[in-house]
């Protein structure tokens, strides 16, 4: 996660690249080179991760009652191949892929958010999407993405409070008060952001769900500002 200047970057059509690295759409498919240094012991990262899906979405809704800050899954359900032969990894499984834009800072308007997305049997992708702003109510989008491009907004279920992290963010996920929600692995957790696996009642069944919460005050701290270049060095 190197942040580059804008000498470093070229958009054409269908290819974005920063750095050495490139994001390429081709056909049925969407391609991601990555060629990078990680810190904080320099080694090359060098790869190529695949996704592929039988329907792309067009869907796109504000996050802000500003309308500066929109979102949308870009491939809901897909499939994803990860090869990167320095590290000796390769794998396949299946994906989610979105996109988020904006107009200013994050931390400008919002608190920070809770998301969630859940796999369902029928290959339909459930989306939690709940936004706590600095200006105006809290926002949740509730939505079901199915594998024919129909998009349907759904009833959210109650909040849940879940176990702060060990960072002290607390966090929560929606479920049915039948089947309460609980974290069954911690993926990532740091001072602003934490990413975890979670077993939650959802749809009238117990889902598998991947859950992340952003801390945008902690995110902002003139402290977390100091300690950012040793995890996402800068090249102007």
């Amino acid at each position: 996660m190197t942040e580059y200047g804008k000498d470093h970057i070229e958009r054409k059509d269908k290819v974005f690249q920063v750095g050495k690295s490139k994001i390429e759409w081709k056909d049925d498919r969407i391609e991601i080179h990555l060629d990078e240094l990680a810190t904080p012991i320099p080694r090359r990262v060098r790869g190529r991760i695949t996704l592929k899906s039988d329907k792309f979405f067009l869907y796109s809704t504000w996050l802000d009652d500003e309308k500066k800050h929109r979102w949308g899954p870009i491939a809901p359900n897909a499939t994803v191949e990860v090869e990167f032969p320095d590290q000796k990894t390769a794998w396949k499984g299946h994906a989610y892929c979105d996109s988020n834009e904006g107009d200013e800072p994050l931390e400008k308007p919002f608190h920070g958010w809770n998301w969630a997305k859940a796999h369902i049997e029928d290959d339909s992708v459930l989306v939690f999407y709940d936004v706590k702003q600095k200006k105006g109510r809290e926002r949740v989008l509730p939505i079901r993405f199915f594998p024919d491009g129909t998009i349907k907004r759904i009833a959210p279920p109650p909040r849940e409070d879940l176990p702060d992290t060990k960072w002290f963010i607390s966090r929560f996920m929606r479920a049915e008060p039948a089947r309460p929600a609980h974290v069954l692995r911690n993926l990532e957790d740091t001072p602003f952001y934490s990413r975890s696996m979670i077993s939650a009642g959802l749809l009238g069944d117990r889902q598998l769900v991947m859950h992340e919460t952003l801390n945008l005050n902690r995110y902002a701290s003139p402290l977390i500002k100091l300690l950012l270049p040793w995890r996402m060095p800068r090249i102007d």
